[in-house]
């Protein structure tokens, strides 16, 4: 009798800790719980089945690295397109960038070389999936892949929820997502009130003086949102490529415009300096103002800073508006809540001149 209660009592002692186990979740470092298979979807609407930890990403939207080193700067970018080589910032927050291949671009992969860096996860384009021998190269990859494709902020806020789910950093995506829109909240406010008539037209260089956005992008998303004109906003635009757009010299003297926002600060240099940008009023003026660069370049496509962006523009073209703004204080504490990096007063100002913080291609 005595010899049954023992065995009794090791089968209740087994059975509980079997059940303690189970209600225990698994965890991840820097307090992010991460199911060993998780289904995320995509952009396109696709179910993307992720089985385990994501150590090791491939990125070839420029977004995606620079959402993986905010959501999780222990994860290893061993895959990239060319422009996240380029970011020096980015490089000093994740340092396998140093060593990461470049794989591909946004609408090709090389898969052989791809494969040998064997990443957990794979980040492509909507560009890159519409050619049908890119996507068989991936799926027969047997590499579970993300499509990730947006047009404006809100749909940017979703991509980085989609991106946060997919390395279990949900919650870390919310905070971001949940700053993102209450700045814009802050911004429309603020700008709501001012006439048109009293409104600045602006034209956005995108890495060469006359090529831009036009409707329906990101970047007219937030020129739009901070209450500046887009003087190409219901404009036909040249096609080029099927992916860039331009204007010709001339129909910038039509438009003639208040400012140029200028993503390249070797392309503002140049505007303010060649001869037959002179009889512009906004070279006469001196309002070719090259945005900012930190993690990437302010207000471009696949910036994370576009909250940044918002709030400098304000302060640029609308001072009374945005006056109680410190953006000095702004930035130190965008990186250091968003990235866990602290910023130095020289790297504020070399952020907010562009100057030394993208290397040339």
């Amino acid at each position: 009798m005595k010899r049954i209660k023992i065995l009794n009592f090791i089968v209740v002692l087994i059975i509980a800790t079997l059940l303690t186990t189970a209600c225990v979740p698994s965890k991840q470092s820097n307090n992010s719980v991460y199911d060993s298979k998780i289904q995320v979807v995509d952009s396109l609407g696709r179910k993307v089945e992720i089985n385990g930890e994501v150590k090791k990403v491939a990125a070839f939207y420029p977004l995606a690295g620079h959402a993986f080193a905010m959501l999780d700067r222990n994860i290893e970018i061993v895959a990239v397109s060319q422009g996240l080589k380029r970011d020096v910032l980015l490089e000093e927050l994740n340092p396998s960038l140093t060593n990461a291949v470049i794989a591909g671009s946004g609408r090709e992969v090389s898969i052989e070389t791809l494969m040998e860096q064997n990443p957990d996860l794979i980040v492509v384009t909507k560009n890159m999936v519409s050619n049908e021998g890119e996507k068989q190269k991936l799926d027969h990859s047997n590499i579970p892949y993300l499509v990730i494709d947006y047009t404006n902020i809100t749909e940017q806020q979703e991509v980085i929820s989609i991106l946060g789910k997919a390395i279990g950093k949900e919650k870390k995506a919310k905070e971001y997502n949940n700053f993102y829109k209450d700045t814009v909240s802050i911004v429309k406010e603020r700008v709501k009130n001012i006439p048109e008539s009293e409104r600045a037209s602006v034209f956005h260089s995108i890495s060469e003086a006359t090529r831009t956005e036009t409707k329906g992008t990101i970047s007219s998303d937030w020129i739009n949102t901070v209450g500046l004109i887009n003087v190409t906003e219901d404009e036909k635009l040249n096609l080029f490529e099927n992916t860039k757009y331009f204007v010709s010299l001339e129909q910038l003297y039509i438009w003639d415009p208040d400012a140029f926002l200028v993503n390249d600060i070797e392309t503002a240099k140049y505007m303010m300096s060649d001869d037959k940008w002179a009889g512009l009023d906004a070279v006469k003026n001196e309002k070719i103002y090259p945005l900012p660069t930190g993690i990437s370049r302010w207000g471009h496509i696949s910036s994370l800073e576009i909250p940044l962006v918002l709030l400098w523009t304000g302060q640029t073209f609308y001072r009374d508006e945005f006056r109680d703004i410190d953006l000095n204080q702004e930035i130190k504490d965008y990186y250091k809540n968003f990235f866990d990096y602290e910023v130095s007063d020289k790297q504020v100002e070399s952020i907010l001149k562009a100057e030394g913080m993208r290397l040339k291609k």
